[in-house]
């Protein structure tokens, strides 16, 4: 797709994160997202009709399609969406199952919600999806557009990226299930030190820190990354040392939200 953005009609090309087209990271991602771009409730919906099947509350199947932090196993916390990546459907939903309570699933077949992102949106770009879906044997069963406007009003990119978004803007850095480990194995930083340092800001809070604007803060981040002074911790949750110059480095939570 990167290689073919010249004649795609785009003004620059993808990068890994501003690729050009979504799709879910996994069965359950996918009800979330036709949940909420389409509408369909859990009843109606291929998957969501399984969990139901399967014993899980339609509540609860509501309230998990946002990402929370759940109890995953001996008594640790964990993201929902974490726990099903890249899973099949049948393991997707044991996982599910495993995670709520035990019941029989029967054969299924993977579904997800393909979109093409809003700057990516040409005829070319179209054909190129359809084309490779194609080729790869997946039955594209029903397609549309939507309207900025439609998306603007109904907040749908806000319900999309909830689980980025929140670490991003909403939620200070003490809130956040921070992997005490991983960040101290990165950093060379006790992430207990780190924190009380002051020197650990949400992205929102870190443009504000540094004075600088959400185009800045995306600059700073891709030199973080290219550093490789940044660190996944899970999906959509990334931290990164950043630095502007003339400034102190402070660490940064989903720094590239801001100019998303």
């Amino acid at each position: 797709f990167a290689e073919r953005n010249n004649w795609l009609g785009l003004t620059m090309a993808p990068n890994v994160s501003d690729n050009g087209v979504h799709a879910s990271a996994s069965p359950f991602e996918g009800f979330a997202e036709r949940n909420n771009w389409l509408g369909i409730a859990a009843p109606d919906d291929v998957f969501g009709k399984r969990m139901l099947a399967a014993g899980i509350s339609e509540s609860m199947v509501k309230a998990w399609s946002v990402d929370p932090q759940v109890a995953v196993e001996d008594g640790k916390q964990g993201s929902v969406f974490d726990q099903l990546e890249d899973m099949d459907a049948r393991a997707c939903l044991d996982r599910l199952v495993s995670l709520s309570v035990q019941n029989q699933e029967d054969v299924m077949l993977n579904a997800a919600f393909v979109f093409i992102k809003p700057h990516a949106m040409t005829e070319a770009t179209k054909k190129l999806v359809e084309s490779r879906l194609r080729e790869r044997g997946i039955k594209i069963v029903a397609e549309g557009s939507l309207k900025g406007k439609t998306i603007d009003e109904r907040k749908l990119i806000d319900q999309h990226y909830y689980a980025i978004a929140s670490k991003a803007t909403i939620k200070k850095p003490s809130e956040l299930n921070v992997p005490a480990q991983k960040f101290e194995a990165h950093f060379g930083l006790p992430w207990g030190d780190a924190l009380a340092s002051g020197k650990v800001f949400n992205a929102l809070d870190g443009c504000a820190h540094f004075g600088i604007d959400a185009d800045a803060m995306s600059s700073a981040w891709n030199e973080a990354q290219g550093a490789k002074k940044l660190v996944k911790f899970g999906g959509g949750f990334y931290c990164g040392l950043v630095e502007i110059e003339g400034k102190e480095p402070v660490y940064i939570f989903n720094g590239f939200f801001m100019s998303m």
